[in-house]
């Protein structure tokens, strides 16, 4: 899951203005900018396996 240099692809998810007036904001960040969201490789992965009712013991 990592590209030539041996890094990881990761993707980020910023919410920024849409954070502005939303209800459940103090509930989710407290970030000037807004939410900041890091999508891991993994992530797909993951979803998949708790979908299916899959648990990875730790």
């Amino acid at each position: 899951m990592s590209g030539p240099a041996g890094q990881h692809n990761q993707r980020k998810a910023a919410f920024g203005n849409l954070c502005t007036g939303c209800p459940l904001r103090e509930r989710c960040t407290k970030a000037k900018a807004g939410r900041i969201l890091t999508i891991r490789p993994h992530h797909d992965l993951q979803a998949a396996m708790l979908s299916c009712g899959l648990v990875l013991d730790s």
